[in-house]
């Protein structure tokens, strides 16, 4: 099994806004592509900042280089064209499950 986890920094004054939109839309429409087998959304705990990882679960890195081929470009551009640059992505990375 393999991760796709978006770690994710997001002003204070955006981020009841974003919580709803992400879970609402943009991360229903990451799951509708038929990519990820079931996900997982992690409010960090670090003081003064409002941090969260979003955990993508693939059957296989073949999928996962499917969803970024395909799907990825598209969604990460409505989610910039919507916050801009009241959210930071730090890291997207992969792990896989042993």
């Amino acid at each position: 099994m393999v991760v796709y986890s978006v770690h994710i920094q997001v002003e204070p004054d955006i981020e009841n806004t974003w919580l709803k939109w992400m879970l609402k839309k943009h991360i229903p429409d990451v799951m509708n592509v038929g990519i990820f087998t079931h996900r997982t959304v992690i409010k960090l705990h670090i003081p003064d900042s409002s941090q969260y990882r979003i955990d993508y679960f693939a059957d296989s890195l073949e999928k996962y280089h499917e969803y970024q081929q395909k799907y990825a470009k598209t969604l990460q551009e409505e989610h910039l064209a919507l916050f801009g640059d009241k959210t930071k992505v730090h890291s997207r990375t992969i792990g896989i499950i042993l």
